[in-house]
């Protein structure tokens, strides 16, 4: 939630036994599947309404009870009463969640039990659980109850996937057995409405990295981040692109010369292979869980407007034990062949796959988001120029914004090649913190809030007891809260050392980095930034 202490959190008026659910995205998938959480049971729920809507009184012959029921999951006390205080029913049509098959888009929903008379696309199939309906008051088995559902895809995942054509059959049955005569119901459009909070500080900060949260960027395809950066720096910026696609800015006057590295690039897929059946296999791109990733919605990046996918769950995704998946990530984008796949544009070996992302605002000083990795750093380059004036500057200084980090600090090392003359650089990098509730706390503990950190220790670089006290001394003298820590992995500083260049790391602590949900802290970013400055105006660290 983004609290430092429970305090917090009563302030938010949150309490025990409050309903917690997932961040619901929803996916339209070539216009003919949509995947959501329990999408199955709240299209028919949606599908239920539209029906109820078309439906006029003159129509109907006897009594018609319409009803969406609670409790389902918990105890099915829900039908129970609507049963004993509106019935006895003649008929009773319930959608059950838990038939299953996975036949969806062949015109047919799924039944258990009874039939409707002349309905020939129902198919019978077993229920994957039963209803729980403990202490029940009703006998259900001899109740004259028509049991309908909906054949689903990846039921009970986040990418549970359903077909509006099966939702309209069964609108289509459900009119049917209204007596209606009245042409097929409309779906109503899916709209998100999220409401956002407002906060009174760190907007600067909230902005610029939110844009950059949005532009997506794997390894080798970092064009739109690149294009964003481009925009946002100031008038008298001469930037330059490199070969690599790493953009160059040089500035200031002076003998020593210094820069900063930030890299553009995020981890991600590829498009490694397309199966016959259009399903797509995707490589990595940067080290990564794959097993987060699974049953998670995608996007592939053909254009400006890419294709609303899903990462597949592996296939006993139900029954498995283990989170290693046993073979290659496949995303499904509603392609039925191989050829369908290709013609809309996507390549093997060069388009990429992510998931969809959003900065969410968890609270004042705190936001989740895929991709702070190393967006944040990219957004605290830029912000360090906001107010400067180059001419001020008593050395050169170069800000590089790189590209490929993840996948072997390509970008750096052809960077590193044209800047031998440096005195200094500053990689600007998350420092992945254990300041979580499950890490041991004995190593990497630079905690959220607590200010910007010096990694001192990586796994091939170390800063020299001199070079750490004097940004230290630094950061006291212009009031930057720091940190200093260990870590493993190592920067884009990295490629600089080869050539004699004493790489200082800075960074802002971060929590679960490379996951969906990295966390940032504001108050971090801030100072980082104060920090950035301060060795700006400051040649040698005087």
């Amino acid at each position: 939630m983004g609290a430092s202490s429970a305090s917090e959190i009563a302030q938010r008026n949150i309490q025990l036994l409050d309903p917690l659910t997932l961040n619901k995205k929803t996916s339209i998938i070539g216009n003919q599947y949509i995947a959501a959480p329990s999408i199955n049971a709240k299209a028919a729920a949606i599908a239920l309404a539209a029906v109820a809507k078309s439906i006029e009184e003159k129509e109907l012959d006897g009594t018609l009870v319409i009803a969406w029921t609670t409790l389902e999951l918990i105890n099915g006390k829900g039908i129970e009463a609507i049963l004993n205080t509106q019935g006895p029913f003649a008929e009773i049509h319930r959608f059950n969640r838990f038939l299953d098959a996975e036949n969806i888009d062949q015109e047919s929903l799924l039944a258990n039990g009874l039939m409707v008379e002349n309905n020939k696309n129902l198919l019978i199939t077993k229920p994957a659980s039963s209803f729980r309906n403990p202490s029940s008051t009703i006998d259900f088995s001899s109740q004259p109850v028509y049991e309908i559902g909906l054949p689903s895809r990846y039921t009970n995942t986040p990418v549970e996937l359903i077909a509006i054509s099966d939702v309209e059959n069964l609108m289509d049955y459900w009119m049917q057995v209204m007596g209606s005569k009245k042409e097929l119901a409309l779906l109503p459009k899916v709209k998100s409405t999220t409401a956002k909070p407002s906060y009174s500080s760190f907007n600067a900060e909230y902005q610029m990295v939110s844009e950059l949260i949005s532009q997506y960027g794997v390894s080798y395809d970092e064009e739109r981040v690149r294009k964003h950066i481009l925009s946002k720096l100031p008038a008298w910026a001469k930037p330059e692109v490199d070969s690599e696609g790493n953009i160059i800015l040089n500035f200031g006057q002076g003998e020593d010369h210094i820069a900063f590295v930030a890299h553009m690039d995020e981890t991600g897929y590829v498009v490694d292979a397309i199966n016959e059946d259009g399903t797509l296999i995707v490589k990595n791109r940067g080290g990564m869980l794959p097993w987060i990733w699974e049953a998670q919605p995608a996007l592939i990046h053909v254009s400006e407007n890419p294709i609303q996918a899903v990462f597949e769950p592996r296939a006993d995704f139900e029954t498995a034990t283990k989170r290693t998946i046993p073979s290659e990530l496949t995303v499904f984008a509603g392609f039925n062949s191989k050829s369908e796949a290709l013609a809309t544009g996507i390549q093997i070996g060069k388009t990429t796959v992510t998931m969809p992302k959003e900065m969410i605002r968890m609270s004042e000083n705190r936001a989740a988001a895929r991709g702070f990795d190393d967006r944040v750093g990219c957004a605290a380059l830029l912000m360090s120029l906001t107010n400067l004036n180059p001419a001020e500057l008593k050395q050169r200084v170069t800000f590089v914004w790189s590209t490929a980090e993840e996948t072997g600090l390509v970008g750096a090392s052809f960077a590193a090649k044209n800047l031998q003359d440096l005195k200094t650089v500053y990689p600007i990098d998350t420092y992945v913190s254990s300041d979580d509730p499950f890490t041991d706390e004995t190593f990497a503990n630079c905690p959220l809030g607590n200010g910007a950190v010096i990694r001192v220790l990586e796994s091939i670089n170390f800063i020299s007891r001199e070079n750490l006290k004097a940004v230290q001394n630094l950061a006291a003298q212009n009031k930057v809260k720091v940190q200093y820590g260990m870590t493993a992995g190592g920067t884009d500083g990295q490629p600089f050392l080869g050539y004699g260049i004493p790489s200082i790391p800075l960074s802002w602590p971060g929590r679960y980095s490379h996951s969906p949900v990295e966390i940032m802290d504001y108050r971090d970013l801030s100072n980082l930034v104060m920090l950035i400055n301060s060795i700006l105006l400051n040649p040698s660290n005087e």
